[in-house]
């Protein structure tokens, strides 16, 4: 379980059954500030490994120094730093490396994993630089003709930002190439598991919905992890994976050959069947279920539209009411048709009102006088 030593002010502490890990945040006199790694062994059988694994990393740290000793040490890559007993006196040995690509918060990500420190699958910004220092460590260590002989998360210290490739025990060196490939093909497995949170079993070549899964979380990924996982004489190699990822991250599309090829992935002949058995299943169903029950199926009866309202739904108005809405010609034609059985037009009304208003004039004035 992962534990902070306020007492000491270091970084978390990890373990994973075999070895004990805590990390320091310290100044080097011409490397500048970096992370240190003490590991740890908890019996005499990782003491074993633990002494083995100090003598290939410090051959590799050797090595790269000897290449150009100006050269500043890669921020990727673990380093050797020194090999000493435990100071407790129990004989204990710890191996401190230095990694430069790493905050003192880094972990081991299989153990933060179990540990529910870190959630997968992680974002596609982590997967990018996830991916672009993982393969620029293996272009250092390939570069120098060593292989790492156990990419994965195990040996891979993460931040939440940046990546640094550890525990070189299984590294040796590679004169035909071999084992250089597999490291290019663990380090796909490892950014299939990291964006999809599902691991790919070795010697597994990535599958077309795979590689559907990988493109949706960034486009292009999928391409360069199926050209890693590829038979060896088609894979590429760490280089052109670290080329490829980086062009990824920066997004330079318009730059020739800057981004990944993307291959056309066509469904294969026994996608095509699943599809088409899983559409006859449907259908089976379908038609079961309208026998099992009709009445949820059938379509609903049409509605009936309500008869609107007129005629002698409506009672009809008195005289008196057509006169004061529409006027004296209204209330004559209404009069006309009611008692006489009438319909006259237009200028018969106009000529009907002006007759009866002068009437009504008359009877008024006359009355009046």
């Amino acid at each position: 379980m992962t534990e902070y030593d306020m007492g000491r002010g270091t970084g978390p502490q990890q373990t994973d059954g075999f070895f004990h890990y805590s990390f320091q945040r310290v100044a080097g006199k011409h490397v500048g500030e970096y992370t240190q790694i003490h590991v740890k062994a908890v019996d005499h059988r990782a003491s074993e490994r633990l002494a083995e694994e100090a003598r290939r990393t410090q051959e590799i740290t050797n090595e790269l120094k000897s290449r150009d000793d100006r050269a500043k040490p890669p921020r990727t890559l673990a380093r050797y730093v020194r090999f000493r007993e435990d100071t407790g006196g129990h004989g204990t040995p710890v191996l401190v490396l230095g990694a430069h690509g790493i905050r003192e918060s880094g972990r081991f990500l299989e153990t933060a994993v179990q540990e529910d420190e870190v959630t997968l699958p992680l974002s596609a910004k982590q997967v990018r630089e996830l991916g672009i220092n993982l393969y620029e460590a293996l272009t250092v260590l390939h570069g120098i003709g060593y292989a790492h002989g156990e990419v994965g998360a195990q040996n891979l210290l993460w931040d939440e930002h940046n990546a640094v490739l550890a525990r070189c025990h299984a590294a040796e060196r590679d004169h035909s190439g071999t084992e250089r490939g597999k490291d290019v093909a663990e380090a796909a497995r490892l950014l299939h598991y990291v964006a999809t949170g599902s691991p790919i079993e070795a010697g597994t070549p990535l599958s077309p919905q795979a590689q559907r899964d990988l493109e949706a979380c960034i486009r292009g990924l999928g391409s360069v992890v199926a050209r890693a996982l590829a038979p060896p004489r088609e894979r590429i190699d760490a280089a052109d994976a670290y080329r490829w990822l980086r062009d990824l991250a920066v997004g330079h599309e318009d730059e020739p050959g800057g981004r990944a090829p993307r291959a056309e992935i066509a469904d294969t002949a026994a996608e095509r069947r699943e599809r088409e058995a899983f559409r006859e299943i449907r259908n089976r169903h379908r038609a079961q279920r309208r026998a099992r029950y009709p009445e949820q199926v059938a379509p609903p009866p049409p509605r009936v539209q309500p008869p609107l309202p007129g005629g002698d739904f409506l009672p009809r108005r008195s005289l008196w009411r057509v006169f004061w809405n529409e006027g004296i010609g209204a209330a004559a034609r209404e009069v006309l048709t009611r008692f006489m059985g009438m319909r006259p037009g237009p200028r018969a009304l106009t000529v009907f009102g002006v007759a009866g208003a002068v009437a009504v004039l008359v009877l008024l004035l006359g009355g009046t006088l």
